[in-house]
């Protein structure tokens, strides 16, 4: 603080003006002795050097001799006699007006008339000098003056009286009126209490200097802080130090205010100026220092606390323990605790209590309970807190019954449980599912007059809802606000919470609304109950929507939330959605978790974006994440349904090295996928070591391998795991039966299939649409038409829907059966019930109708099969070729053979076939010979059937030697030649005369 020292002429020129300005009576609020009155700087410390002011105006003759003749010039007004003037007041005997005041005649005019001029404020300072042989009397008469109306007391009539009290040692008087000179000094700006105490301290005629650290105390105890700090300086600028036990009080409230910086700093100036710190406030700085988490300074503190000579006390190594705790440096504390019975200090029982909640908070319950045992042998008795700690400590480590056992030992020990007690022990109860005796010991609570709060009611509620009790839930929640406590953001998420998962999301809905209209603000666990519970209800929309009104109000989705967002969008195949949450996720610093990546991996799967599903792997494994067996599942499910069993093995290896064990899911993923691409003997290896590893083959691991051995048509090992599954107790499923029925539908043993068919019923399983399918086609194949109708009559009955599977089967057949009426009708019933066609049935029926003639028809149904969007095959244009060809429309063949190029689908062999046949059996054998050469060169390999047509049109033609010539390189290509081709050889060589031959072929 800078000091400006004016020069002694100044001083005196500033002085006298300061006591002889006055004016209205509205002005004596501003110190005479006042040197700012304009410019108010501090409301207790002016910037002027008081020092030179070292005595009263009656010490100074001259400026009261100088006073007077500057105050003739001017006339003042006052109340009671409006043109009296300043003369005529000192005309009167100043001897009788003090003679007046000490006879405490104060309703005497001659006085009423004096206090209730202008000068006022100046005789009464003058009238408390006068007075200060009798400081009672000075002290009434101070406080009568002060109840005139109109009439303020200056600062330095407050300073005078404040001495004369401190002198009379009247100090709880003295200290009232500093109190109320402070006080005062918020609505009197420019009053500088330490600058006139200063310049009125010769008033008494001691220099004592207890009244400034009264002015310091005071300061501090009305929590001026930063202004006792200033005090504080001013007093060590003037030498005039205040007591260590004032400075310990402002070293306290600047600790306990927060303000440790400050405190730190008083405490160097304090010690700067030369007062000793008492043990006391070394105990306050350690404790500020601990509490702020500078522990390397408080032990410094605490070794430099000692070599001054000072021994710490109990209150030294109490702070040093929780500070060395919630720092986390348990050997620490527990050396100091060690250290501090060393040094002869017994703890009491709010050091063990603290050790004892330390402990347990870091999960040390048997330190605790050591703790708790010796501080019972030093003969200190556990009170409620001590208890408290043990009951939590053991209740949170899910330790209920020795919670409870100390809640029983603590009620034996007759020490009465608080609410907190109470809370903790029916938390206990109902989260172990013992809610009779929560209630009963709710209503003990109640009875011994203690009042269940909020948390109380939370447990209580929590409890009941997790049970299913929702009435008695609910009546808890309506007692609660029956008993005046509101609830809290807490309890309305658990009620919504347990609503969710209930799955009564309307009730959960409303009570949200009931929330909000409290004025209570939904919090991220709301939010999150209800998210989570309308996307597990399948409700995607208003799951979405809750989290948009979430990110609305403001509130951050944690990671779990953005998770079930993330899985919300993939199953619901919004993975562009999905994907841009992803990125903002981390755009906001959320790192994205094993669960993030999962759902992603699992949407792009299913999507069959394999590429990208794949790099959201390899980017989890890149970021440090490590896959989950689920995550593996995935990964390998998705490899051997696409048939890349290499990398599925692979990544089947890497897992096992991982230290994450492979589960059924995973082995039934290999056995599959082995399997169905008819790698039967590992897929058997992979069953061995799934059984050696220690899991039990289930229904699915068998129905994989029955499928995959019946498909390649290896029946008696299929058999062989079904009488495996049986002696295991397997029980089969639709899925086995199904299997079987479609394998033996397929091997013609339809006797045997009806058979697994009615018992499959008997045994109380109903067929799904892929047993229905297996028979109908089967029977379909069979020329069993009729039976296939009635099988199909039945699947309706039963509620099982038709799909494209068991249309296209029906069509089929009774178009290969001659029915094509009743093949339109099933045609006609399948876009009736909303199954989508395919091309597949299309080309069934475009096939039927060329064979029964019906081309228009035919050509009908591939505008038709256009109009609707739907990819036409090779195989519907192989159909269309061929039955064109058939009907001799050779021209429109090649025109949609031709056409077939224009759009960039390759023919395959069947299509160059059809057209060589047809070209053949309409004459152009030199065509079909070049479009033979054009498939040779375009690289589709000609079958049997491409040679056999080709040759029968040779023959045709009586080309003998080309047609033996392509029966020499279909053998040597080892082909069969099988009967139709020798047929048409002989009846080729017959028709060209060529008998001999004809007979060599047909022997």
């Amino acid at each position: 603080m800078t000091l400006n020292v004016l020069n002694p002429l100044t001083t005196m020129r500033l002085y006298l003006r300061g006591l002889f300005h006055v004016g209205r009576r509205a002005s004596h609020r501003v110190s005479p002795l006042s040197t700012n009155t304009l410019n108010p700087i501090n409301p207790f410390f002016n910037t002027i050097n008081v020092s030179s002011l070292h005595a009263s105006f009656l010490d100074c003759p001259l400026i009261w001799s100088t006073g007077f003749l500057f105050i003739i010039r001017y006339h003042f007004v006052s109340k009671s006699s409006p043109n009296r003037t300043f003369d005529d007041i000192s005309k009167e005997s100043i001897c009788n007006i003090f003679q007046l005041i000490q006879q405490e005649q104060w309703d005497d005019n001659r006085i009423i008339c004096l206090f209730d001029s202008a000068l006022a404020p100046i005789w009464m300072s003058r009238a408390l000098v006068e007075l200060r042989g009798d400081p009672r009397l000075a002290l009434r008469f101070f406080k009568w003056v002060g109840t005139r109306i109109g009439f303020c007391h200056t600062t330095e009539s407050y300073c005078i009286l404040i001495h004369i009290l401190f002198y009379a040692r009247m100090f709880l008087d003295a200290n009232s009126i500093i109190r109320e000179l402070v006080l005062l000094t918020w609505v009197l700006p420019g009053c500088h209490v330490f600058d006139v105490l200063w310049s009125t301290r010769g008033v008494v005629w001691v220099r004592g200097f207890g009244v400034f650290d009264a002015l310091f105390v005071v300061l501090t105890g009305l929590g001026m802080l930063e202004e006792a700090i200033e005090c504080f300086l001013r007093m060590v600028k003037y030498r005039v130090l205040p007591k260590p036990r004032s400075c310990n009080e402002l070293l306290h409230r600047l600790s306990k205010s927060g303000k440790r910086e400050l405190s730190r700093k008083f405490f160097k100036d304090m010690v700067g100026a030369g007062i000793s710190p008492s043990v006391f406030t070394y105990n306050i700085m350690i404790d500020n220092m601990c509490k702020g988490g500078d522990l390397e300074a408080a032990r410094s503190l605490f070794e430099k606390m000692k070599q001054t000579g000072l021994m710490p006390d109990v209150f030294t190594y109490t702070s040093l323990i929780d500070g060395s705790e919630k720092a986390g440096k348990r050997k620490l504390s527990r050396k100091f605790f060690k250290d501090m019975v060393v040094a002869g200090i017994s703890p009491p029982v709010f050091t063990y209590n603290m050790m004892i909640s330390n402990l347990c908070k870091g999960g040390d319950l048997e330190a605790a309970r050591s703790l708790f045992e010796k501080m019972k042998q030093t003969g200190l008795r556990p009170d409620v807190f001590t208890y408290n700690s043990l009951i939590n400590g053991y209740e949170k480590a899910g330790k209920r019954e020795l919670s409870r056992k100390f809640f029983k030992d603590m009620v034996g020990a007759g020490i009465s449980p608080s609410v907190f007690t109470y809370n903790i022990m029916i938390d206990n109860m109902c989260k172990g599912g013992d809610l009779e005796v929560a209630r009963s010991l709710f209503e003990k609570m109640k009875q011994t007059g203690l009042m269940p709060d909020v948390v109380t009611y939370n447990s209580l509620i929590d409890g009941y809802e997790k049970a299913g009790k929702r009435e008695l839930s609910g009546k808890f929640f309506k007692d609660m606000v029956g008993a005046g406590i509101s609830p809290s953001v807490f309890t309305y998420s658990i009620m919504i919470d347990n609503m969710c998962k209930g799955g009564d999301l309307e009730a959960a809905k409303s009570l949200f609304e009931k929330m909000k209209q409290t004025g209570l603000m939904p919090d991220v666990v709301t939010y999150n109950s209800l998210i989570d519970g309308y996307e597990k209800a399948g409700k995607r929309e208003l799951s979405r929507k809750f989290f948009e009104d979430m990110v609305g109000a403001g509130i951050s989705p944690p990671v779990f939330t953005c998770n079930v967002m993330i899985d919300n969008m993939c199953k619901g195949g919004d993975l562009e959605a999905a994907r841009s949450l992803f990125e903002k996720m981390k755009q906001t610093g959320l790192m994205p978790d094993v669960f993030t990546y999962t759902s992603l991996i699992d949407g792009y799967e299913k999507a069959g974006k394999r590429e990208l599903s794949r790099k959201f792997f390899k980017d989890m494994v890149g970021a440090g994440i490590s896959p989950s067996v689920f995550t593996y599942n995935i990964m390998i499910y998705s490899m051997c349904k696409g048939g890349d069993l290499g990398t599925a093995r692979r990544l089947f290896e890497k897992m096992k090295q991982t230290a994450l064990m492979p589960n059924v899911v995973t082995y039934n993923s290999l056995i599959d996928g082995y399997g169905k691409f008819g790698f039967l003997d590992e897929s058997v290896s992979i069953f061995e070591e799934m059984k050696d590893a220690g899991f039990e083959p289930n229904v699915i691991t068998y129905n994989a391998l029955i499928d995959s051995f019946c498909k390649f048509g290896r029946m008696p090992r299929a058999f062989e795991f079904l009488q495996e599954m049986k002696i295991n107790g397997v029980v089969l499923d639709v899925v086995t039966y199904s299997t079987l029925i479609d394998a033996f539908c397929k091997e013609g043993m339809m006797q045997e299939a009806i058979k697994f068919f009615i018992y499959m019923r008997r045994v109380g399983l109903l067929p799904d649409e892929f047993t229905y399918s297996s028979l109908i086609d089967a029977s379909c194949k069979l020329g069993h038409l009729n039976d296939a109708l009635e099988l199909a009559n039945e699947m309706m009955q039963a509620g099982v829907d038709l799909n494209i599977v068991t249309y296209t089967a029906l069509v089929d057949g009774l178009c290969k059966g001659g029915r094509i009426k009743a093949a339109e009708e099933i045609f006609q019933a399948m876009l009736k019930a909303g199954v989508i066609p395919d091309h597949f049935i299309y080309t069934t029926l475009m096939d039927a109708y060329f064979k029964a003639g019906k081309t228009a028809e035919a050509l009908n149904l591939l505008q038709e099969l256009q109009d609707l969007n739907i990819e036409v095959s090779v195989v519907t244009y192989c159909a269309l070729i061929d039955g064109l060809c058939k009907m001799g429309l050779l021209e429109e063949a090649i025109k949609y053979f031709n056409s077939m190029n224009d759009i960039g689908m390759q023919p395959n062999v069947a299509v160059y076939t059809a057209l060589i046949d047809g070209l053949c059996k309409n004459n152009s054998i030199e065509t079909a010979k070049k479009l033979f050469d054009e498939m040779l060169d375009k690289g589709v390999i000609p079958d049997r059937s491409s040679y056999t047509a080709l040759i029968d049109g040779n023959l045709k033609h009586g080309n003998l030697q080309e047609a033996l010539n392509l029966r020499g390189i279909m053998i040597d290509l080892g082909m069969e030649f099988d009967l139709p081709a020798y047929t048409s050889l002989i009846w080729g060589f017959s028709r060209c005369g060529e008998v001999q031959r004809a007979k060599e072929l047909f022997d």
